[in-house]
């Protein structure tokens, strides 16, 4: 039940950054508590919220992703680092994609589409 409601929650989430570039407090905030009781990876959730408000503060995200990476860790425990890994691999193979086929860098990507696909990886 747990995998049905974090994939629900990051197709969602997912959908909306990747048209309005934000992730709506709405949204995410339910989905931390119900992982909080349905999840319980405290610590895990503790760890990607330090790693996400360090990269906050360096510029390298934004406060969205901070609290979708808190979710993500809470209902997926230690599976949350290497959705963190399968992210950054994914959003790095896009940029590069896009250089090639454009010519051109792209300067913001919508971190949560890889995020959920990250996730659906590691937790399917």
């Amino acid at each position: 039940m747990d995998k049905i409601i974090l994939s629900m929650l990051l197709f969602l989430v997912a959908w909306v950054d990747f048209t309005t570039m934000q992730i709506p407090n709405w949204l995410v905030i339910p989905g931390i508590i119900v992982g909080c009781y349905i999840g319980g990876h405290y610590f895990w959730g503790v760890v990607m919220f330090l790693i996400f408000c360090v990269n906050f503060n360096l510029g390298l995200s934004a406060g969205g992703d901070t609290k979708l990476f808190t979710m993500v860790g809470l209902f997926l425990g230690i599976k949350a680092i290497l959705v963190l890994a399968g992210t950054c691999m994914f959003i790095k193979w896009y940029r590069e994609i896009y250089r090639r086929m454009y010519k051109k860098v792209i300067q913001k990507v919508p971190m949560s589409p890889f995020v959920g696909l990250s996730a659906l990886i590691f937790m399917w």
